[in-house]
């Protein structure tokens, strides 16, 4: 089963659509974990975000490439 994926769910995953395609063309492990908090693995570093700015200066202090 899947659970409902409704706007007020959509609107603060969508916040990191960018992020997220940095991690994916990077190769870095990314996902979420229910309802919004984005998850980023970058080696043995798992951190877990519900703001796309804090994700994304967590990627930049990784060098991961833009």
């Amino acid at each position: 089963m899947f659970p409902d994926l409704g706007p007020a769910l959509m609107k603060p995953r969508q916040q990191f659509d960018d992020t997220r395609t940095r991690c994916r063309s990077a190769g870095v492990i990314c996902g979420f974990r229910h309802p919004a908090t984005f998850v980023v693995t970058v080696g043995k570093d798992k951190r877990t975000f519900n703001n796309p700015k804090d994700a994304e200066k967590f990627l930049d202090d990784k060098q991961v490439s833009r």
